[in-house]
């Protein structure tokens, strides 16, 4: 995508749009549940915390996490801080229940011939292609982000390829439909004459006077 000063910015039809999704249909409304339990527990533990998305993944990704921690950042009670505590520990499960569905989705849970079973590792890492003063995040290993992204990209490679195979071939058959398609003759009476030509003067019909 394009960048937005030192950011880059989400463009639907660059970011979205191009994006290698995962073939099998019949997958599709797993993930949206998944998708939809992750949102729904979310919004209830922000909705409890009293915290809104920034301040939520602060303590997603804090290492320290702890109740006190909830309780200093929500000014929250201990009751309170202590159900987050637990609402955020579910929230980790949850996402990475939804990573290995979709890398499920692809197939690469298991050796096949994109290459060897990718495995996440999730845990804090340091990621690089943050600000050096706020790198930290729950996610999966740097090997695996790496691996990940390269089969993305070879994979909308791969989709492109097919796509443009399938454009060519279609305009070939277009064309081909063209230069064998009969011309159209046009319709004239037994005497050669069109139907919409003018009638002889003998032809016209006598009227009595």
């Amino acid at each position: 995508s394009s960048t937005l000063e030192s950011r880059l910015r989400y463009t639907p039809s660059n970011a979205f749009e191009s994006f290698a999704f995962p073939p099998p249909q019949s997958l599709i409304p797993l993930l949206e549940q998944i998708g939809a339990d992750y949102h729904e527990h979310r919004r209830q533990l922000m909705l409890r915390m009293n915290l809104g998305l920034t301040k939520t993944y602060n303590l997603f990704n804090d290492p320290s996490l702890s109740p006190e921690v909830v309780s200093k950042e929500s000014k929250q009670g201990a009751d309170v801080a202590t159900k987050a505590y637990s609402g955020l520990l579910q929230l980790r499960e949850l996402h990475r229940g939804m990573d290995n569905a979709v890398l499920t989705a692809y197939g690469w849970h298991e050796t096949s011939d994109d290459g060897p079973a990718i495995e996440f590792r999730h845990d804090f890492y340091e990621v690089d292609y943050l600000p050096e003063n706020d790198r930290t995040r729950y996610t999966i290993h740097p090997d695996a982000r790496r691996e990940l992204l390269k089969r993305l990209l070879l994979l909308n490679h791969k989709r492109h390829a097919e796509e443009q195979a399938g454009t060519a071939k279609n305009s070939k058959l277009a064309d081909a439909r063209k230069k064998t398609k009969p011309k159209k003759s046009s319709t004239k009476r037994q005497s050669g004459k069109s139907l919409f030509s003018e009638p002889d003067s003998e032809e016209l019909p006598q009227t009595g006077g």
